[in-house]
This record gives C-alpha cells, sequence and structure tokens, in this order.
C-alpha cells in the first residue's frame, strides 16, 4: 500500500512539476526591450527536458519568454510580499542565456526602480556583460579590482541615487560589505542572479571559499532585512544532474532555492566527436607520456588545427613545451594563472587571429574566454571531474557549421593526477 501510495506520489509531482510548453506569454511586455538590439529580434525556442527529476528524458523546446516571464512574475511577487520561486537553468553556450535574465532586470529597474545584482566569477566577464549591454540599458555597471578606490565609490553613489541599476560584481565584493548598504545604499534589490551557478559547487570546494559562504550571506541578507525579499535565477552551462557527482542539487543546496521546476537544457552539441585511446604503458609511464603527448602536438601542429591542450599542472605545460621543436614554438602559446597579464592577452588575440595555432593551458583557460574557431581540444590527463571536463571541451567547434574533436590517450596511471588535485582542494578548504 506505502509503495503505492509513493508511486501516486511521485506520479502527481511528475505532472504537478513537468514543465509546460504550451504556457503562452505576452510578448509584448518584454519584445520592446530585446527589439532594441535588432528591430528583427525574436525570442529563441530552447531545448529541454520535461523532467528531468524523474529520468524523464523526452525533451521539449520553451521560449526564453517563457522563463524570462517566471523570473520578472517572481519578482514582483517578493516585492508584495507574495509566495515566489526562484529560477535554475542550465544551458549550452549560445543557447541565449544572458538575455532570460538581463531583461527582467532591466524590466524591474524601469518600472519599479529595482536593483538587479549578478554575481559571476571572472572580470573578463563581468566586463563583457557590461559591454554587450549598453545596447539595451545605460544602466549597467561592474565592480571589481581592476576599479581604483575613487572609481569604486562614484560606482557605489550611482547605485544609491537610482542611475545604476545592474550591478555585476564577485562573491568575493559581496561578502566584503558585511553591511549592504555599504555597497548598495538605500536600494531595494528585486532580483539576484549567480551567473556560472556551477562554481558554487566546485570552486567553492577549493580555491573560492566566498561561493561556499554565498548561500548563507544570503540567507541571512533576507532574514535581517526585511525588505530584502527577492528571488535568485542561477544559470550554468555545466551542471551535472542525479548520480554521484548531483551538482544540481549541490547548487539547490548550497544556495538554499526554492525551485519549483527547473530549466535542464539540452547540452549534447553533435558538432563534437570524440577520440578517446586506452594506452597502456611499456616501461616508463611518464617517458612515454610525454613523448606520446609531444607526438600529438606536432600532428596537430602539422594539420594546422587550432587546438587547446588542457593539463592539470603548469609543471606538465613547461616539460612538454620545452620538447617541441624550436622551428614551431612561434605557433604556441601557453597560458595558465601566473602568466603575465599582458603575455596572456597577446596569447589569447594570437590565438585568436590564428597566429598562434596550439595553446598549453591549465583551467584557467575557460569561462569568458570566447573563441569560436577551436578545432580540438587535447586532455593530457584528467583536470577534475565530469563538470570541468564538459566545460573544457565546451570550447570547441562554437562557430556555426563547424565541428570539432576532442582528444585523450588514457593510461590508468592518469588517475593520480585527479587525487593529486583533489588532495590540494582538501587542503585549500
Amino acid at each position: 500500500v506505502l509503495n503505492n501510495l509513493a508511486k501516486i506520489d511521485i506520479s502527481c509531482y511528475e505532472v504537478i512539476n513537468a514543465i509546460d510548453n504550451d504556457i503562452i506569454v505576452d510578448d509584448t511586455k518584454y519584445k520592446p526591450i530585446l527589439m532594441r538590439l535588432d528591430s528583427n529580434a525574436q525570442f529563441r525556442e530552447i531545448k529541454v527536458y520535461e523532467n528531468p527529476q524523474y529520468g524523464n528524458n523526452d525533451v521539449i523546446e520553451i521560449s526564453q519568454i517563457q522563463i524570462i516571464d517566471e523570473i520578472f512574475t517572481n519578482a514582483e511577487k517578493a516585492l508584495s510580499n507574495e509566495a515566489f520561486n526562484d529560477t535554475f537553468m542550465t544551458a549550452s553556450t549560445g543557447a541565449g542565456k544572458s538575455i532570460i535574465f538581463q531583461i527582467p532586470a532591466i524590466k524591474l529597474a524601469e518600472e519599479y526602480n529595482l536593483l538587479t545584482l549578478v554575481i559571476t566569477p571572472l572580470i573578463g566577464l563581468m566586463n563583457d556583460q557590461v559591454s554587450n549591454l549598453q545596447k539595451l540599458t545605460d544602466k549597467a555597471a561592474t565592480i571589481n579590482s581592476e576599479y581604483t578606490p575613487i572609481e569604486k565609490e562614484r560606482i557605489k553613489q550611482d547605485i544609491n541615487n537610482g542611475k545604476i541599476s545592474i550591478l555585476y560584481l564577485s562573491p568575493e565584493t559581496l561578502l566584503s560589505n558585511t553591511d549592504i548598504k555599504m555597497l548598495i545604499g538605500d536600494r531595494r534589490i528585486g532580483l539576484i542572479v549567480i551567473d556560472e551557478a556551477h562554481t558554487v559547487a566546485t570552486w567553492g570546494k577549493s580555491f573560492r571559499p566566498d561561493y561556499w559562504y554565498l548561500g548563507d550571506f544570503l540567507k541571512k541578507l533576507k532574514k535581517y532585512n526585511k525588505e530584502m525579499s527577492f528571488p535568485i535565477a542561477a544559470f550554468t552551462a555545466t551542471a551535472t544532474l542525479g548520480g554521484s557527482d548531483d551538482m544540481y542539487y549541490d547548487i539547490i543546496s548550497d544556495l538554499s532555492l526554492n525551485v519549483k521546476k527547473p530549466y535542464i537544457g539540452k547540452i549534447i552539441r553533435e558538432n563534437i566527436s570524440f577520440n578517446i585511446k586506452i594506452q597502456s604503458k611499456e616501461n616508463d609511464y611518464r617517458q612515454e607520456k610525454d613523448q606520446l603527448v609531444v607526438t600529438r602536438m606536432n600532428e596537430f601542429l602539422d594539420r594546422n588545427e587550432k587546438t587547446l591542450v588542457y593539463f592539470p599542472f603548469v609543471s606538465q605545460i613547461n616539460k612538454t613545451y620545452s620538447k617541441i621543436l624550436a622551428t614551431k614554438l612561434e605557433s604556441i602559446g601557453k597560458y595558465y594563472g601566473n602568466v603575465d597579464k599582458i603575455e596572456k592577452n597577446e596569447t589569447l588575440e594570437d590565438f585568436r587571429i590564428g597566429k598562434k595555432k596550439l595553446v598549453l593551458a591549465t583551467k584557467a583557460f575557460g569561462m569568458g574566454i570566447d573563441i569560436d574557431d577551436i578545432q580540438n581540444v587535447y586532455h593530457y590527463a584528467p583536470s577534475g571531474n565530469l563538470a570541468d571536463y564538459v566545460q573544457e571541451i565546451g570550447r570547441i567547434a562554437r562557430k556555426k557549421d563547424m565541428a570539432g574533436v576532442a582528444y585523450t590517450d588514457f593510461f590508468d596511471e592518469d588517475l593520480r593526477y585527479i587525487k593529486q588535485l583533489h588532495g590540494i582542494s582538501s587542503i585549500k578548504n
């Protein structure tokens, strides 16, 4: 009897919480903002799973406007002290996630003078988003470490007097203001956006602990400030659902989100193929591994294919670089955390225009770097979990009608690097 009741309950829950793609939204509420970009601009259809929490892999199409309306409506409910829900969405790169939270943020600013805070992990992302928003609104800004104290103070004043209503910032900047009024003055928050939300579950447990504390900070903000009632919208292109590495659950739990219907997008990239070869050592693992990697690098260079090579550690980058023929080094760049900023920018630009065909990198080469014609990604060895891998191969073939390949030569001994990386994360934690 209990089992049957449980089945009935689950079935009811599935019906109630399945995404409805037949919802009709009055697009005249939001279309005028979109058309500031282009008078012919249209809302896109996004492929999502109908009810992924219960293993339903049926894919449906919903319009961006449906999620836009959900976010805006929940913000209005919060403003009126009504019950509201948070929003969670995953979708592949290029699906138009940014416009889904930017339009509600602009509408909340223009209709209610409400402030939207967009938490994002990288300065490059902040600057790009603010720059891209200029066609839609002049009310967006960012505060980050590239700004002088005087510039930061001016932005804070513009927030308080209503000139700025969409603020991009890092979790570190947000959490450093123990009194939120030091940052936003008397403004009321209408919406909090967590962009690249997978960093809450990954970086928060290693080298960006402020992501770990972000959920508690937002919870306390609501608890101890009567006017702090706002929905949270979390977005990412990389979040696994279910299994032993359930990032969706981790993010929902860490941020204390009240999500009724998550939008889990179909992120399978049909234009990426895999070339994964299982290798076995004969004598010396390191020597054989290094020689094979150098051979692969030379093959990519000889074919003149733009290729990104990921390494777990910087030492492996430098070792591999030293073994490549001197005549080919001008076509190769290095990109990792400690590389000088000027050199990083030069490497990126040379890679973008095709002057460099091969970049050896750590996971520092990732979010915020938009080069759309990378043909291959090669992994020296696994450098993290499944979500990290998906994020990294997602660099491939972003240009329309382009195909790419994810390469790996895997030895059993490669797993040692994951253990070492996890060990470092545990120490930092």
